[in-house]
């Protein structure tokens, strides 16, 4: 790469060394067994933005851990993914307990490095460079398919405590 691409390729990131990427469990219900809500969890993902300008959620995950007076708990949390600041995540992280009720928030850290490429110039959509629309893909006609259950996995000696 010549002088002229190195300086085009590093005005084309912004770097912020403050900022890391951050993730943060978010349960899937209260302590007192009730699911938490999806318009509820909008509200946590709208205060997240307001502090950090984004996040990203991932699939839904089991988690276990163990209580200090040596209860096992298991159950459903959803990973999030925040880039920003040390003092961003710690007010996530509180403000995170606050809203769902936790006793305890566990967030940890991804990346020390994060990077942001800013697109310079038109989009290849703009530019043609796409060629055509892909065609629409022909819709399945028949019965639905079987969805997988858990009590499928009691046949092959799997049982409810897989899950």
């Amino acid at each position: 790469m010549d002088a002229i691409d190195q300086s085009r390729l590093a005005s084309t990131f912004i770097e912020d060394p403050e900022v890391q990427l951050w993730e943060v469990l978010v349960p899937c219900q209260f302590n007192d067994g009730r699911p938490v809500r999806t318009r509820y969890h909008r509200i946590w993902d709208a205060k997240v933005r307001a502090i950090s300008g984004g996040l990203t959620i991932l699939k839904p995950a089991i988690g276990h851990w163990v209580s200090p007076e040596g209860s096992l708990f298991k159950e459903r949390m959803i990973p999030v993914r925040i880039a920003c600041t040390r003092a961003q995540a710690l007010e996530i992280a509180e403000m995170t307990a606050c809203h769902y009720d936790q006793e305890a928030t566990f967030a940890h850290l991804v990346s020390t490095e994060v990077l942001v490429h800013k697109r310079v110039g038109k989009s290849a959509r703009e530019t043609g460079a796409l060629g055509k629309p892909a065609p629409k893909r022909k819709v399945r006609s028949g019965p639905p398919r079987r969805k997988y259950k858990p009590s499928d996995a009691v046949g092959f000696g799997l049982g409810e405590e897989a899950y």
